[in-house]
């Protein structure tokens, strides 16, 4: 190939640049010519056969592809190379795979893309993968399902719901087929809760951190009901849509770290696999029996016979996530652990539950044992909440 440096000014000539790149071989006939825009190009005309197919098979580690922001799902062929620079396993992700990949900073264009969040090096990649062995057209519709959620939301951007970057299929891949670029977060609000320190330790209370989760709280209701009432756009479906995003917990909250000194950061609402668009018609009357769900956090009508949901859905559990949020409040990781012991309750196979509710017969008698704490704990919890109650009415009139 280091014989062909003549050919190079021939090629130019003929308009080959690295926006025509890669070139398209012809896979018929008996000397399989290299094309640009469907024209055979003579430049590779008298190369042989194992030249011209040397420089098909390494074309691509020229030519790495450029990551851009857009609406449209790119379509890459299985040789293409990635400029993904180092990758580590993070977790998994219902269908997929979780890795935080560090990009080469010449081959995005995502820089300060965000204003709150840094998108410079470091990026979430998310690879779906087959629900079962060879089943890529399930594997297609859940990919679709969760890219159409996040383009839909793509034209009214919110800091508090996940924002989706790029995403790419692989022809002809089956691990990489299905692949999703986010912004890199430093973890869930489950972590979170675990390693930081919770503002009312004591008799002490942290303002600022009150002030910042009183206003998180209100910035992701507002994401809430963005995905709830996306809006309107005629030119890509004749009716109004409405959603639901179907899987509110803390491990769907991501934690953005703080873009500047003295912020605490960014809570915001991702994981869009489970997320509806119903009509008007079909937006409350979707069956509840079997609708996929996180145990601990599914409302009532999921297991009422008849049941139907709504977006009331996402109320629910988001509720049941404030809850969890006032114990961290108050009590840290100690009072969150807590809480979870005197909610659960004997499953049917014999393992625990961690429901917020209990369906009980007109004849049942409700017992409160199970969610009473000890009487002095309980005095000084009631004391505690009380004081703290009025502080977080305080601040949270002025968040700041």
């Amino acid at each position: 190939m280091l014989s062909k440096h003549d050919d190079i000014h021939k090629s130019i000539q003929q308009g080959v640049s690295d926006e025509s790149l890669p070139l398209l071989q012809q896979s018929k006939g008996d000397d399989c010519p290299i094309l640009l825009n469907g024209e055979v190009l003579s430049c590779f005309s008298h190369w042989s056969d194992a030249d011209r197919d040397n420089f098909m098979a390494f074309k691509h580690q020229v030519n790495p592809v450029l990551l851009g922001r857009g609406r449209d799902t790119v379509n890459l062929d299985k040789s293409a190379i990635l400029p993904i620079l180092h990758e580590e396993f993070v977790a998994q992700a219902g269908f997929g795979e979780v890795f935080r990949v560090q990009l080469h900073p010449e081959c995005h264009t995502f820089r300060d893309v965000l204003p709150s969040v840094d998108t410079t090096e470091w990026f979430a990649l998310k690879r779906l993968k087959p629900r079962e062995r060879g089943d890529l057209s399930k594997q297609a519709l859940g990919f679709k399902k969760e890219v159409d959620a996040l383009q839909r939301l793509h034209d009214r951007p919110n800091q508090h719901i996940v924002t989706l970057l790029a995403t790419w299929a692989i022809e002809a891949s089956v691990h990489d087929r299905y692949c999703l670029l986010f912004p890199w977060a430093e973890g869930d609000l489950k972590s979170y809760w675990k390693h930081q320190r919770y503002p009312c330790d004591g008799t002490k209370m942290d303002l600022d951190a009150i002030r910042w989760v009183t206003k998180q709280i209100l910035g992701m209701a507002g994401a809430l009901k963005t995905i709830h009432s996306p809006g309107y756009n005629n030119s890509l479906e004749p009716k109004q849509k409405y959603g639901r995003h179907g899987d509110i917990k803390a491990e769907n909250i991501l934690w953005y770290p703080p873009s500047a000194p003295n912020e605490k950061g960014t809570l915001v609402i991702a994981d869009l696999g489970l997320t509806e668009f119903n009509s008007t018609q079909s937006r409350s009357n979707v069956p509840g029996e079997g609708l996929s769900a996180t145990p601990g956090y599914r409302p009532p009508e999921c297991d009422l016979k008849g049941g139907t949901v709504s977006r009331a859905f996402d109320i629910w559990t988001y509720g049941c996530l404030l809850l969890e949020m006032v114990c961290w409040m108050l009590g840290g990781q100690r009072l969150l652990d807590e809480f979870e012991d005197r909610r659960t309750t004997p499953g049917i196979h014999g393992t625990g539950t961690d429901i917020f509710f209990e369906i009980l017969s007109k004849e049942s008698r409700v017992s409160q044992d199970r969610l009473q704490l000890p009487g002095t704990l309980e005095l000084a919890y009631q004391k505690h909440a009380i004081a703290v109650k009025g502080e977080v009415h305080e601040v949270s009139r002025n968040p700041v």
